[in-house]
């Protein structure tokens, strides 16, 4: 701006950064206000939060808004919950710097931060509590610590924030500032603030997913009570929690049985990393936003959630029905998986496991929490091994090598190995062109696994000390950024160092940790194996007695194939962890017990039997090494219960897609309910109360723009909502009393799309000629210049009919006398415009066809529109006229069809559109239906006549 001020000498241009930012500021301030209704008459229902300058999920349930509890049955309530997700952010900080004595926040309380001073107040009277002397069950996580977090030079350290878990949308009131690390006290007043704001129209169901919701949930209602008055949550809140798929690789076993969505009834496919897709958009912004002032930076922030949550609902009608199609492809294939692996179990045992119950339970109250979606723990194992290592160790542990938390860490170590190993196969199933999804989802796990990698790097200085580079590495594969394969990982465990290196660096201890960790995963592979083998072999057994048939079979065989697979993966594990187990000087024993895993080792001892007995000369013969080792002894009745975790997992995979669908079908209504309720409530706003004529004018042109909103979001999902794959009465309901099938509704829908791609055609071929052809105003001038004459001409018929009075002739610019018609007919540039119309699909139909979209049974040849004809932005509509069906029927409309005035407000029957409504430009893609179908041979003869200019027009340009 400085060099287009004065060019070639921008030095001369006074510095008016400052005053621009802050023009820019007000601007902002004032688009939101006016978008926020300022200064309009406020309505009872709607208007609960004025000057509301936050744009919420349209999509998921608001209780007074886009659903009311009387409509839905008791049963159907469970789809009814609202989930969120919480996380925080350290790369949103702000810089400690010098406050500007004019930095005001004009979003303070009325956006999407709550009220800065209550909350400051709050958090600076209420300290975070002393951690309790009892270790947390699962206290391995960053979150709420301080020490891993840069506190100096910074003024705020981050931000937390709430959004939707479905869609990621930020919720309004739900984001905090952080001034330490991410304590529980800052989740504390933003739950509460969000649910305050969203339970002002009625109360609903909450859910929620955190990182560390296992310890965040602990005491809740016993930090509840210390809230402010304004925002206590009811004593009788119906709350559940869960942690998000991608964290919970970092938790404890228990949080698997417990707070798995996996495990969760009515949750659908969510997986609870909503915040991590808006933090990699923040984090975009943090740069500028950490030099900014406090009230600047919160603007900021404020405009950019609203941006962002607006954009999610404008592209609604495309995410949802993408959703929809993938998660129907997703429980077919589910389904079956499911129904092949069940057939290769006796009906006895089926019965016996669906009559079992999912919960967790802990039968014996000794913390030894089981369900039947987790594998058992195994005497010896992993898990087991690592319980009593942790209780081994204590506060007061302060040797060398066996610091507090040593445990954890090398447990997080071969975990980390497994996911890594997860993430290559992935990476290679996919192959080299994975879809645009596929490719997002990969790179969201390899960021989360990216960030776990950076944790347990930091924590390796802590416990490692000053070792050095490993001698003896073991490097792992990692997916970079491109999908490609990016730079080995090294994770420096004890086992890729010498046992020398480690003893004179005092880390013997920790390599005794890791040995013992590695004999438990080894002995839980090998259990693993053993049962997998066992159900292939049952499922082979029961295919061969029972199964006949070339379908049956096939399925059959690829459920059959696919516990090959698991098999497979399990002896990866094992492999590894028997690597590292013997750079970790073994003993005798494990180098019997855990001995190479050979592909020909893998073989049920079914299998062994029936080759022992079709053989001779057994002197050398001799079954598995892992039938025979005392690490994983075997059990009674192990063939078929081996794979009773698997068919459980199965049938709640296949649950979680039909739940799936069930809840975007319930989003679908809910897009399309929300968009109309914005609809009415401007449009209300426009005639109520005192508004001015710009601002009347600015409320209608809202409510036509939520309009077209409704509009599309019901033509894309419209379809998905009738799919009785699944039921959700409360949609259908929905849908019969407000959505017709009339025919008339069917063929407006199709005119409204079939006139948007008209109207783009039209554009093409006036591409750069618009000012030539049409004046100064162009195109749209032009249509909205005609379309209020055939408004006036209208309203001047009906008038003529009314009261006899002589009709005037119609208004129309391109109008030619009879002999100019005539010599335009037979002018050479008439077949020039045949095949420029052909070229881009534009040949007008005839008088009567089929195609069109409303025929009049008025006399052909007489002029002007057909009776009681009213013109509107989405076409012509008749009053008196036999409209044909689609099904070529004639069906007479005298009265709105039911539900047809519900989906279209503005389609009066009755009476003509003010000018306002029908030129608006937001309408004006529809207006080319009302010009392509013949209504009257007036309107044929005017497009023809429209044509004709066009070519001769442009031949002349030429």
């Amino acid at each position: 701006m400085e060099r287009w001020t004065k060019p070639g000498f921008p030095d001369d241009v006074d510095d008016r950064y400052r005053e621009l930012m802050s023009t820019y500021r007000k601007y902002l301030y004032i688009i939101k206000i006016r978008r926020a209704g300022h200064l309009f008459e406020l309505h009872q229902e709607f208007d609960v939060h004025p000057g509301d300058q936050a744009f919420d999920c349209v999509a998921c349930p608001r209780p007074g808004f886009n659903f009311y509890r009387s409509e839905v049955d008791g049963d159907e309530m469970k789809w009814f919950r609202a989930y969120f997700s919480y996380d925080g952010n350290f790369r949103a900080y702000r810089k400690n710097k010098k406050v500007d004595a004019g930095d005001v926040c004009f979003s303070d309380g009325i956006a999407f931060f709550p009220p800065k001073e209550e909350y400051e107040e709050w958090i600076k009277g209420h300290p975070e509590p002393k951690k309790s002397e009892e270790k947390p069950v699962c206290d391995n996580h960053k979150a709420g610590k301080d020490n891993l977090i840069k506190l100096a030079g910074r003024d705020i350290t981050g931000i937390g924030a709430f959004t939707c878990t479905s869609h990621s949308c930020v919720a309004p009131r739900g984001m905090v500032n952080f001034f330490k690390g991410e304590r529980q006290i800052y989740c504390d007043f933003a739950f509460a603030s969000m649910y305050k704001h969203l339970s002002s129209r009625g109360e609903l169901p909450i859910g929620m997913t955190y990182d560390i919701w296992c310890h965040w949930w602990t005491n809740f209602w016993r930090r509840m009570v210390n809230l402010p008055p304004l925002y206590q949550i009811p004593e009788d809140l119906d709350i559940t929690g869960a942690i998000p798929k991608w964290h919970l690789l970092g938790h404890q076993r228990l949080c698997w049985i417990l707070y798995s969505l996996d495990h969760k009834q009515f949750v659908g496919r969510l997986e609870g990393e909503g915040p991590e897709r808006v933090w990699a958009h923040f984090n975009e912004h943090s740069g500028s936003t950490s030099e900014q002032g406090p009230g600047q930076r919160q603007d900021s922030w404020c405009n950019i959630a609203c941006d962002w949550g607006f954009v999610k609902a404008i592209e609604m009608h495309r995410t949802l029905p993408a959703r929809f199609r993938e998660a129907k492809k997703s429980h077919s294939e589910q389904l079956s998986d499911h129904n092949n692996l069940t057939g290769t179990f006796p009906r006895r045992k089926i019965r016996e496991w669906e009559s079992e119950c999912i919960e967790p339970k802990d039968e014996k109250n000794d913390g030894n929490w089981t369900t039947p979606l987790m594998d058992p723990v195994i005497k010896g194992g992993y898990y087991e091994t690592l319980r009593e290592e942790r209780e081994n160790e204590s506060e007061a542990v302060r040797l060398t090598g066996r610091r507090t938390g040593a445990v954890r860490w090398i447990a997080d170590g071969i975990e980390l190995e497994h996911s890594l190993e997860n993430l290559k196969d992935e990476r290679r199933t996919l192959g080299s062109n994975p879809t645009s999804r596929q490719a997002e989802l990969l790179n969201s796990k390899r960021l989360a696994l990216r960030d776990r990698i950076d944790h347990f790097t930091q924590k390796r200085a802590l416990h490692m000390l000053e070792i050095g580079e490993a001698d003896r590495p073991r490097p792992l594969q990692f997916v970079g950024e491109d999908g490609e394969w990016a730079e080995p990982i090294e994770l420096g465990l004890p086992s890729s160092y010498e046992p020398s290196t480690l003893a004179a660096a005092g880390l013997s201890k920790l390599a005794d940790i890791e040995r013992k960790l590695r004999r438990g995963t080894c002995t839980d592979a090998l259990e693993s194996v053993k049962r997998l083998l066992g159900g292939k072999a049952a499922a082979i057994k029961f295919k061969n007695l029972h199964i006949s048939g070339q379908v049956a079979i096939t399925r059959a065989e690829s459920a059959i194939q696919k516990h090959t697979a698991k098999i497979l993966k399990a002896r990866k594990r094992y492999l590894n962890s028997r690597q590292a187990l013997l750079q970790l000087e073994p003993t005798e024993v494990d180098l019997d017990q855990y001995r190479d895993l050979e592909i020909s080792d893998l073989k049920p001892l079914k299998t062994y039997f029936e080759e022992y007995a079709q053989t001779t000369g057994h002197g050398k013969t001799s079954m598995s090494w892992i039938w025979r080792s005392a690490a994983a002894p075997n059990k009674d009745d192990w063939e078929i219960d081996s794979l009773k975790t698997e068919w459980f997992r199965s049938r709640e995979r296949f649950k979680r897609w039909d739940e799936q669908l069930v809840l975007l079908k319930r989003e679908m209504v809910m897009s399309v309910r929300s968009f109309r309720r914005y609809e009415e409530l401007w449009k209300w706003r426009a005639t109520n109360g005192q508004p001015s004529l710009g601002m009347s004018a600015y409320a209608l042109k809202r409510s036509a723009f939520f309009g077209e909103l409704a509009r599309r979001m019901l033509d894309a999902c419209l379809e998905h909502l009738k799919d009785d794959i699944v039921c959700l009465k409360w949609a259908d309901n929905w849908l019969a009393n407000n959505v017709s099938d009339h025919p008339l509704f069917v063929k407006h829908m199709a005119t409204i799309k079939l006139g948007s791609e008209s109207d783009k055609k039209l554009r093409a071929i006036c591409e750069g000629l618009e000012h030539e052809m049409f004046g100064e105003g162009g195109y749209d001038a032009f249509i909205a210049s005609l379309t209020c004459d055939l408004a006036e001409t209208s309203t001047n018929k009906n008038k003529e009919e009314e009261g006899g009075m002589e009709r005037a002739p119609c208004e129309v610019r391109m109008r030619r006398s009879p002999a100019q018609l005539e010599a335009a007919k037979a002018s050479p540039s008439r077949g020039l415009l045949k095949d420029k119309k052909r070229e881009h699909g534009l040949i007008i139909a005839s008088r009567g066809s089929a195609n069109s979209a409303v025929t009049s049974t008025s006399n052909p040849a007489r002029s002007g529109p057909p009776k009681d004809t009213v013109p509107s932005p989405q076409g012509t509509v008749s009053n008196s006229s036999n409209i044909n069906a689609p099904d070529g029927e004639s069906v007479t409309s005298s009265t709105p069809p039911p539900g047809f005035q519900h989906i279209h407000p503005r389609l009066d029957f009755s009476e003509p559109h003010p000018p306002n409504t029908i030129c608006s430009s937001i309408q004006l893609p529809a207006l080319s239906s009302h010009y392509s179908s013949p209504a009257s041979s007036r309107s044929s003869m005017e497009v023809e006549l429209f044509f004709d200019k066009l070519m001769r027009d442009t031949s002349d340009t030429a």
